[in-house]
Formats: structure tokens, C-alpha cells, sequence
């Protein structure tokens, strides 16, 4: 089913009445045994409504429509959406988080050389130090290059326009290090490059090299990483960015 503007406001408005049957759907389960499959199968269709229309009201009905094919349903693309609380830490603190992240005895430290230089080059920023005093939450999604509609490797500038064109954004540089912390120690393996402004590491032998973060957890390898992304890159599209979700008003 393809939702339209129309769709998406009419959606929003009938996120108080989908509460309001989900509730008496609950109640008619509880009370009336005779109609206990009706209820369960009225509670699910009711979910899956708000479910649909909580997405629309994040993503927007365009952007919904379009990545919700491309990912595979509604349960994935929810799961791919994940809030992110950036900001907070002095330069030293945020370090020393980072370094005593729990990794595997082999590697002696969890942050590769070249992202230690990027890290270096962000706590000189003015919007580092803001951050510092003025914590921000963000809304972020995860998404491969072909994700984004992409059939052979595109470059990095190719993909940013394309995230652009779908009403995302790019990730304050911050969201890198406070993503790795969020998910080191949940159960979960990834691969995930974050879609910023790249940086030039000033680590010898990287002078003019330009980098996003990029963060690894498998049963083999734990870092804080970088991924080389000039804006002529060619990018694989099996390759994994985080985006930050465009404010809604």
C-alpha cells in the first residue's frame, strides 16, 4: 500500500483512535471469551496500524514507501530506526570510555591509530565543546549502500545525495563514538560506517586522507575504526551507514 501526504496526516490523526480501539479490543478480550480470536486478530491488525503510522510520521510517506521495499517490511525498517543521546562528556572523558570498551584480549587496544587521529581533530570543534553542555537525542537508521536504490557501487558523494534526496541527513561526527558505546555491549555483531562530514586524520602516512568512522563487533575483531571515504570513493553496497532521521515538524 503506497501512503501519500494525505495518508500520512490522516495516519497521524488517527494514532488517539487506534489507542482507543486497541483498548477496547483488550477489554472485549478480557470480558467476552467468545470472541477472544476476534479480539487477539483485531489486536495485531491494530498494532501493525500504529506501527505503520509511527514510521510514516518519522520517515515521512515518500521515504516509508521507498525503504520499506527496499529492507523488507515494517518489523525490519523499525528495527533499523534507533534513538542516539550524543554530547554530555569532556574530550577526557569520552576517551577514557572509549578506551576501557571490553575487547578481546589479541588486540591491545580497541581504537584503530587513524580514528584516534579523527577523534583528536573532533574534540577541537566548537560543536564538540557545545555538545559537552548541550546533550542532543537523536533518531538514527541503519541502511546498506543498495539499500538507497543503488545497483553497482556508487561513490560516497553519490550516496550522501541519495540520502539527501530521501530526507535524511548526515550524522554529527559525535554520533560515531557514542554509537560504538551504545551498542558494545549488546549481543550483536556489526559492520557500521557512520555518514558524516569525513575528517582528514593527521596519523603519518594519512595526511590527505579523508574518513568517516566506522565501527566493528564480530567474533573475531572489536574497534573503533575508520573507513577510507574520499568523495570519489566507490562504496561496496553491501557496505552499512548510519543516518540521522531529518527532524519532522
Amino acid at each position: 500500500m503506497k501512503f501519500s501526504c494525505q495518508n500520512l496526516s490522516h495516519s497521524i490523526i488517527k494514532l488517539g483512535q487506534l489507542k482507543f480501539d486497541l483498548d477496547l479490543a483488550l477489554r472485549d478480550e478480557k470480558t467476552d471469551i467468545a470472541k477472544g480470536f476476534d479480539c487477539q486478530r483485531r489486536i495485531i491488525e491494530i498494532i501493525k496500524s500504529l506501527k505503520t503510522a509511527i514510521l510514516i510520521s518519522k520517515l515521512g510517506p515518500e521515504t516509508y514507501n521507498f525503504l520499506v521495499e527496499k529492507v523488507g517490511g515494517d518489523e525490519e525498517l523499525e528495527d533499523r530506526i534507533s534513538p542516539l543521546t550524543i554530547g554530555g562528556d569532556t574530550a577526557e572523558e569520552l576517551q577514557g570510555k572509549l578506551e576501557a570498551t571490553d575487547h578481546h584480549e589479541y588486540i591491545k587496544k580497541p581504537i584503530d591509530e587513524y580514528a584516534q587521529g579523527m577523534l583528536h581533530e573532533m574534540y577541537q570543534t566548537e560543536e564538540f565543546q557545545r555538545l559537552v553542555q548541550n546533550p542532543e537525542n537523536l533518531q538514527t537508521i541503519r541502511l546498506k549502500v543498495r539499500e538507497l536504490g543503488f545497483t553497482s557501487n556508487p561513490t560516497t558523494d553519490q550516496v550522501y545525495a541519495r540520502a539527501y534526496e530521501l530526507g535524511l541527513q548526515l550524522c554529527p561526527a559525535e554520533a560515531g563514538p557514542y554509537k560504538f558505546l551504545a551498542d558494545a555491549e549488546k549481543p550483536i555483531n556489526f559492520h557500521l560506517n557512520i555518514a558524516m562530514q569525513q575528517i582528514t586524520s593527521l596519523v603519518f602516512g594519512a595526511e590527505n586522507a579523508m574518513m568517516v568512522f566506522c565501527l566493528v563487533k564480530n567474533s573475531q575483531h572489536f574497534s573503533f575504526n575508520r573507513q577510507w571515504a574520499s568523495p570519489d570513493s566507490n562504496l561496496q553496497l553491501v557496505l552499512e551507514f548510519l543516518f540521522c532521521l531529518r527532524k519532522r515538524r
